[in-house]
């Protein structure tokens, strides 16, 4: 575990440490195009764009259901 320097939050290796401390910075490896809204994760981006778009990729063959993450259209 690493703390923050800046707010004292532990986290749990010194990559999330990182990504941290860039968020108190302003510095993010993804931007959203649209809107400036930066994210430190191209999954966290994508789903963020769904705001400007309203595009839900994964659908299920089953009931319709539309999702923004694989994962959620698996989970259901």
């Amino acid at each position: 575990p690493a703390a923050c320097h800046v707010c004292g939050q532990t986290l749990s290796s010194k990559r999330n440490l990182e990504l941290h401390v860039q968020r108190h910075l302003g510095i993010y490896q993804y931007t959203c195009e649209q809107c400036g809204e930066g994210f430190s994760s191209s999954t966290n981006l994508k789903g963020h764009q769904w705001k400007h778009t309203n595009v839900k990729e994964f659908k299920c063959d089953l009931c319709g259901a539309e999702f923004i993450y694989k994962i959620n259209l698996k989970r259901h």
